[in-house]
């Protein structure tokens, strides 16, 4: 087995934004003990410039049955990254970061998007749909263009 060799990566939380939410009231009655399903969709922006990196949150949260949409969420979790320099080709002038640091900010960005869900929608028909753990090593990619 190839042992992995650290990268020192210095970022740090520069902001945290809830940039929409929607509840829509259902057509029947939820259950006593509803059951939710979630949507989750992250989106990576960039500015170089800037040294940031954006991570965009949006779940939606759906009925039972997956028949109706419940709710909505977007977030962003804005990161700092003090050395992105160092992850620029020089040749191509792209950004490839670690793998596990994306992980990281992936994580990082659910879990956020997770307690700004539950405050947001709290005392609503919506108060128990807790976000559960997700792991984000299984988070399906999907380029845009590919």
């Amino acid at each position: 087995m190839t042992k992995k060799t650290p990268v020192n990566i210095d970022f740090k939380i520069k902001s945290i934004e809830l940039l929409s939410s929607c509840i829509n009231v259902p057509q029947k009655q939820l259950s006593d003990a509803p059951v939710f399903h979630y949507d989750i969709n992250l989106e990576h922006k960039l500015s170089k410039k800037n040294k940031i990196v954006i991570v965009v949150c949006s779940i939606s949260i759906f009925s039972e049955k997956k028949e109706e949409l419940l709710g909505q969420l977007k977030s962003s979790c804005i990161f700092q990254v003090t050395n992105l320099d160092e992850f620029i080709s020089k040749d191509t002038n792209q950004l490839k970061l670690p793998d596990d640091f994306i992980t990281t900010l992936n994580s990082i960005s659910i879990s956020t998007s997770r307690g700004i869900l539950f405050s947001s929608f709290r005392g609503t028909i919506l108060h128990n749909a807790i976000l559960p753990l997700v792991n984000p090593n299984e988070l399906k990619i999907n380029k845009e263009g590919s």
